[in-house]
């Protein structure tokens, strides 16, 4: 999935965060974050959406 928002000029971080026990529980190995602040905008947070959705429907 990062590879995929990296591809799509979209910066997020992938790795553990801190969220082994979660993690563990889910039977994940790893996550992917990207973080909203206040200089993110709408348009922003609109071509994330986009782009995971298009990531999951693969």
């Amino acid at each position: 999935m990062a590879e995929g928002l990296n591809a799509g000029g979209i910066a997020n971080i992938s790795g553990h965060h801190c969220t082994q026990i979660i993690l563990y529980i889910f039977s994940e190995e790893k996550s992917s974050r990207y973080s909203f602040a206040i200089y993110k905008s709408f348009e922003d947070v609109d071509r994330l959406v986009s782009r995971l959705y298009r990531i999951c429907s693969r």
